[in-house]
């Protein structure tokens, strides 16, 4: 474009940055910045949130504070994108803090910075302040519950249950679960991975074989969710159940589900099927071999733990 005489303007640029984000191409994207600022569209509110979203994307975060001080105004828009930023990059009491800085210039979050804020509570399990923000939004008028079943945001509801699930509070994550006039997968994995992680294997079980029943297909999250299950159960039967559930589904061959399953027949005693599971892994990389030799060592596996080790050592050997 720019060889052939055409300059971009404020619509060309945010497409760029966009592309960037995607790509995680922070080197062309810091480029174009240069180019924004030599042709003043740096002043230009579209462009400044794109670039900002851009530099939180590629995980810069200093990058989209300085570009987000600069923007002249800031609207609900730029708010969303630094506190989207901050949640992407695992800054969760930051993400809390700008929503506080937001209100004190008097600016309404929108549902999708609720949603956010929703996700960063939980993340960082900031119990006392979740319950606020539902407060919050309801007071917005935001509440998906209050709300008609056609005008029911599922996306919000779910953040909701994932919250209170990672808190501790899954009576109340439940009760909100049950409440749904419509779900999807992601709704399911909240609720699974609300009992999973806070050791209720039973509920999990329970609610992925109700998830089942409706016909709905797991992901990666579901699979992973309820090996961690089995895990807190304890039950070796009940493990190889799920074993040879995403057997047939072909997750076995992703290395985050097999790093799952090494754990989970380590912890149950199960060595044998703990190394065959890894041996069936087409690629393995340096962060499945350690997954898997922490796994064997800690559940007191240490021969086979340093087994594995010297195999790794040999592939690598080879492989040069």
């Amino acid at each position: 474009m720019l060889r052939k005489g055409y300059s971009p303007d404020y619509f060309t640029f945010p497409y760029v940055f966009k592309a960037c984000s995607v790509l995680r191409n922070v080197r062309f994207g810091s480029c174009v910045h240069g180019f924004v600022v030599k042709t003043g569209f740096e002043l230009n509110m579209y462009v400044s949130t794109c670039l900002l979203h851009m530099y939180m994307c590629c995980g810069e975060v200093d990058f989209g504070l300085r570009v987000f001080e600069g923007i002249p105004k800031w609207n609900v828009v730029a708010w969303g994108s630094l506190v989207s930023g901050f949640v992407n990059n695992n800054l969760f009491s930051e993400a809390i803090q700008v929503f506080r800085e937001m209100q004190s210039h008097g600016v309404k979050p929108n549902e999708t910075i609720m949603v956010d804020l929703f996700v960063a509570c939980g993340r960082c399990k900031d119990f006392v302040t979740g319950i606020w923000f539902h407060g919050v939004l309801q007071e917005l008028g935001f509440d998906p519950y209050l709300q008609s079943k056609f005008e029911f945001n599922v996306i919000l509801a779910t953040s909701l249950i994932d919250m209170y699930g990672k808190c501790g509070d899954l009576r109340t994550a439940r009760y909100l679960f049950d409440e749904m006039p419509k779900r999807n997968l992601v709704s399911w994995n909240s609720i699974i991975t609300g009992y999973s992680q806070n050791g209720d294997a039973e509920g999990a079980m329970r609610m992925f074989s109700d998830m089942r029943g409706l016909g709905i297909a797991p992901d990666k999250v579901t699979f992973l969710s309820i090996i961690r299950a089995s895990m807190v159960q304890g039950c070796t039967q009940l493990g190889e159940m799920i074993h040879a559930y995403v057997s047939k589904t072909g997750f076995v061959k992703d290395a985050a589900i097999v790093c799952a399953l090494v754990n989970m027949y380590a912890k149950t005693g199960d060595a044998e099927s703990a190394k065959k599971v890894f041996d069936d892994l087409d690629k393995k990389d340096t962060i499945a071999w350690t997954v898997v030799i922490i796994g064997l060592a800690s559940h007191g596996f240490g021969n086979e733990a340093l087994s594995i080790f010297q195999r790794m050592q040999e592939e690598d050997t080879s492989q040069k």
